[in-house]
């Protein structure tokens, strides 16, 4: 889902409110949150960015680029295992890096999509090699408070929310 920044309009007055990502070149892979999104310049420049346009580099000095989406409150990115990212492992945990770029490994295999509030992560199964061209991979959601992991049992897509009041 890359695209070239996010912009929220006024729907009466098409006046732009707020905006993230829209340097010249930055890509935003994933949903936003409340908080803002993630912001990517190639080769290697990840910014979680505020709407209101706090900036924070993550996973600083990580050989590997690994980017995933905010937590509502920015206080978390969920990003896929290094050896995922590095060498293609299918069961390497996804990591949480924390405002203060503090990395703890999850309980969840996955890829990491979006968040449902600060604590439930939303990813997907990763399917098994050889898997049937149709297999579908289960969305999860992750407790990060106990580390539990729940079947969604649904599919689709996690578009993000909006900043509150905004909605």
């Amino acid at each position: 889902m890359a695209s070239q920044g996010f912009h929220i309009v006024d729907a009466a007055t098409a006046n732009r409110l707020l905006t993230i990502c829209d340097d010249s070149g930055a890509d935003t892979p994933f949903p936003t949150s409340a908080w803002g999104g993630i912001c990517q310049i190639y080769p290697r420049v990840e910014d979680l960015v505020s709407w209101e346009g706090v900036k924070r580099e993550i996973l600083v000095g990580d050989k590997c680029h690994a980017v995933g989406p905010p937590s509502p409150d920015g206080s978390n990115v969920a990003v896929r295992g290094q050896n995922r990212v590095c060498a293609g492992a299918t069961n390497d945990p996804i990591r949480l890096i924390d405002s203060g770029g503090r990395v703890t490994t999850s309980a969840a295999v996955g890829n990491p999509l979006g968040w449902l509030d600060n604590s439930h992560l939303i990813f997907q199964e990763v399917l098994p090699p050889f898997s049937p061209s149709s297999a579908i991979a289960p969305i999860r959601i992750l407790n990060i408070t106990d580390s539990k992991v729940v079947v969604v049992n649904a599919s689709g897509f996690f578009a993000g929310d909006l900043p509150g009041g905004l909605g």
